[in-house]
């Protein structure tokens, strides 16, 4: 059997949106919103964010834990605007220690791309 691949320390997921950059800024920085639509894993573990930054409507950096583990992430939420009304969404996540785990919109056009 062979050893698990590691995972990058940081990671970037871009996708476009069809919603507006203020429509989907509160469905992440709004907490009850943001717990609508990410689920909770399949031991029940839950997450926890606490921000770190924000810049309405355009950036939010958190602190991310999942489940009672101790060390936390940082994922930042870039949001521009585009020529169509909706949204270029940027997901920067940098591991600590936990694995990552990264909701993506099941209509989104996504790329993901292991940075440098």
């Amino acid at each position: 059997m062979s050893e698990p691949k590691s995972m990058p320390e940081r990671v970037m997921v871009e996708c476009a949106l069809d919603a507006a950059p203020e429509k989907v800024w509160r469905a992440l920085s709004v907490p009850e919103f943001r717990d609508s639509w990410l689920t909770p894993k399949a031991d029940g573990a839950h997450y926890s964010a606490e921000v770190l930054e924000a810049e309405p409507p355009r950036r939010l950096t958190l602190s991310w834990r999942e489940g009672d583990d101790d060390a936390a992430e940082l994922v930042t939420f870039t949001l521009s605007p585009t020529s169509t009304g909706g949204t270029w969404l940027r997901l920067v996540h940098d591991r600590v220690a936990a694995p990552m785990r990264v909701p993506i919109p099941a209509n989104a056009n996504t790329m993901m791309l292991r940075a440098a």
